[in-house]
């Protein structure tokens, strides 16, 4: 196998602005999400979960989506992915994966065939260490009084770089 070999390489934005500000991505993976789910894909990429950990999270509910775009700067606790794509795919049902270039290597490794499967790379900043983000959703509480319910980094609705929305348990949201 030569995973040096490209298949195709593109590089795209959304035209509507409302999908451009939901996520990191220009907007793509939110309307490929979108597009792929109507065709009966499976999906996977890193979301959030109620604990803020983050996981990559394979699904076939379009209610989902919105859980896996955005950027999150933690590294993607990857456990039993593999072998639930695997099985999907052995199912003769379709899969597209969003993750890193080594997740993507790693996945393809992993399998016997890349039939119905498409890989994303998502080229994104280093990662924190998950230590370091827990003690900034610490300092959040204290600052603002509440647990933190959501956040998004690179919120768009004010500004681009440095900007966040962090949603709070108690209701308030902050930029």
């Amino acid at each position: 196998m030569h995973l040096n070999k490209v298949i195709a390489r593109y590089v795209a934005y959304n035209k509507q602005i409302e999908r451009r500000l939901e996520g990191s991505s220009g907007g793509v993976i939110g309307a490929l999400l979108e597009t792929l789910a109507k065709e009966s894909y499976y999906f996977c990429g890193a979301a959030f979960d109620e604990n803020l950990n983050v996981h990559h999270l394979l699904t076939n509910d379009p209610m989902d989506i919105s859980r896996i775009v955005g950027y999150k700067p933690i590294e993607s606790d990857m456990t039993g992915v593999f072998d639930k794509i695997r099985q999907i795919l052995e199912a003769d049902q379709k899969v597209i994966f969003i993750g890193t270039p080594f997740q993507c290597a790693s996945l393809i490794q992993s399998l016997p065939s890349r039939n119905n499967l498409i890989c994303v790379d998502i080229i994104t900043t280093p990662f924190i260490a998950k230590e370091l983000f827990l003690r900034y959703l610490a300092d959040l509480k204290i600052t603002y009084g509440s647990d933190v319910a959501d956040i998004r980094f690179y919120n768009k609705e004010f500004a681009y770089e440095n900007s966040q929305r962090i949603s709070l348990k108690n209701g308030r949201t902050v930029f």
